[in-house]
């Protein structure tokens, strides 16, 4: 049983970590780092304006994605729950006097 929880736990852990994997590919790639970093280096302060107004939505649309996140794996371990019900009320009837 705890080899099949190990399998499960490291099986969810490779999804998770693909799916980390794949939303920072998607912030590199979309380059919003790389624009945002070219905004404040805007020195004047009409086009600083404008270009940031740009800025502001294209972080709003990319957090908005990450608002309907949901991990690629289910973090319960339901299926692994053992009923032990019976073991305990054994022990509880069990007389050591005598």
């Amino acid at each position: 049983m705890l080899r099949s929880i190990e399998q499960s736990r490291n099986r969810r852990l490779e999804q998770l970590r693909g799916q980390v994997d794949e939303y920072q590919g998607m912030l590199e790639n979309s380059g919003l780092v790389g624009y945002a970093q070219e905004v404040l280096k805007e020195t004047d302060q009409s086009c600083f304006v404008q270009t940031a107004k740009q800025l502001h939505v294209r972080i709003q649309k990319a957090t908005e994605s990450l608002r309907t996140f949901h991990p690629a794996s289910d973090p319960c371990f339901d299926e692994f729950v053992l009923d032990t019900s019976r073991e305990e009320m054994l022990l509880k009837e069990l007389c050591f006097s005598g």
